[in-house]
Formats: C-alpha cells, structure tokens, sequence
C-alpha cells in the first residue's frame, strides 16, 4: 500500500491511497476549512487532487478553521463524493447543504457520526472517540492500516485561563483516548501541536506514550515554521514525521502487509 499525504492548511490534509486491495483510488480530505483561511491557490490544489478519486470529505467539528458549510464547490469537482460529519456539525445548525444541485446528500454518500461508535463503511471502518473541545476524534482502519485524526482533542492546558475541574476533565479525555490507542498499532497519528500552549497542546506526551509509525502535527493556523522549535524540544522516541512548511509539501509512504 502507498499513502500520499499532502498538507493544505492547519488541520486539512489530502490522504491518497494507492495499491490497495479494492481500490487503488481512495482520497481522505480531513477538515476542509471555510473559504477565509485558504487562498485561490490551496482550492485550486484540492480540486486537483480529489478529481476522478474516490473521495471522503471527513469533518471532525464544527469550528470554522476545520468546516467549510459550503462543501458545493468540491463536490462539484467531484460528484461522488462521500461526506462523513461530526454531529455537533448538525447540532450548531449546519443540517442543510448545497451539494451538486441537491439540497442534501443521499443517506449513502452522507454519514453524521456520533461519538463512540464504530461503522463498517465500503471502504474502511471508523471509529469515534469524545473529544474533549468540540466533535470528535477518528480511527481509521484502512486494510489493517490504522490511522488517528484527533481533529481538536488536545490536552487543552490554558495555563492560568482554566479552572480546577475543566482542567482535569480536559486531560482526563486526552489521557484516557492515548490509553486507548496504545492497544492498537497507530500507523499514522495527526494531532495537535499548537505553539499557543507550554505544553504544545500535548503533542510529546501522544507521541512518546502513542509511538505512531509516522506522526503528523497539526493546528498550526499556518506559522508551520513553529514546528522546528516544537522538534528541537522534543527529546522522545519518533519514527518518522512529515516536517511540511507550505501548502501543496507532499510526502509518500509505503507500508507492508499488516
């Protein structure tokens, strides 16, 4: 199996998959945002990309700088396309979408996903987790090859800002969802490591306890330049990372058999 793994911006990222088993044509675009934080030139990209594959547009909330409400555009670009929604998406009063001239997707090419749950999609199964800030986190098992996106769970540690409980809640979730993911074989980890915070939202906390075959960070608003500080810190275990710096860096990967 071969993954080409693109960055778009912050928390977006284009996953192709080629050799697989089924299907050689399998396209993951994880957390388009709205129109304002991207250029002509980033949509122009993933139009591009998603051309003639076969595409899932994955939103893991419903935060602005992680979903796009006007998805037209895309699926213009590509017909087919499969959507796969937070809830919390729905419940913030996006329930209505201009997709390909119609007013909602069919019940096949849409999936509202609830946390803790796990579906058998045709090509993949997803499992959700809670996120301890909005929506959800994902595990994907795609031909044995397990790939995390944490879309906005982050160990949170606004220091100074956050009061006993909420603070505890919020390492409680990221903690335990670390547990859980260490009973499995993480090929393929994206979580966030936000230069906002001391602790770069606990970043080397998931990678050290994780120890995912490639790491991704994420959330970075853009200033991708602050990840050679969070590396030049970081004095764990790593395998291998993608160290992007500008929208369209692109990286291959190939994996084995599991």
């Amino acid at each position: 199996m071969k993954l080409e793994l693109t960055y778009v911006f912050h928390n977006c990222f284009l996953l192709r998959f080629s050799h697989l088993a089924f299907d050689s044509n399998l396209t993951l675009l994880f957390d388009y945002p709205a129109n304002v934080f991207l250029e002509q030139k980033q949509r122009a990209l993933v139009k591009t990309k998603i051309t003639g594959t076969n595409l899932y547009i994955i939103s893991s909330h419903y935060h602005e700088d992680h979903f796009s409400p006007d998805l037209a555009d895309l699926l213009e670009t590509n017909p087919e396309g499969k959507i796969i929604l937070s809830h919390d998406i729905i419940e913030a009063g996006h329930g209505e979408f201009n997709l390909a001239g119609q007013s909602q997707p069919t019940d096949e090419r849409l999936l509202i996903a609830e946390p803790e749950e796990t579906y058998q999609l045709p090509d993949f199964t997803l499992t959700t987790f809670s996120s301890n800030d909005s929506g959800l986190a994902f595990l994907l098992d795609i031909e044995g090859i397990n790939l995390y996106f944490g879309g906005d769970l982050a160990d949170w540690d606004w220091e100074g800002e956050l009061g006993p409980e909420e603070r505890a809640r919020i390492k409680k979730i990221f903690y335990s969802t670390i547990e859980r993911l260490k009973q499995e074989k993480i090929h393929i980890a994206f979580t966030n490591t936000d230069r906002r915070l001391k602790n770069w939202a606990g970043a080397s906390e998931f990678i050290a306890e994780v120890r995912p075959e490639i790491f991704v960070p994420m959330h970075t608003f853009g200033d991708t330049q602050s990840l050679r500080r969070f590396f030049q810190e970081y004095q764990g275990p790593l395998d291998h990372v993608f160290q992007y710096t500008t929208p369209g860096d692109a990286v291959s990967f190939h994996f084995s058999e599991p």
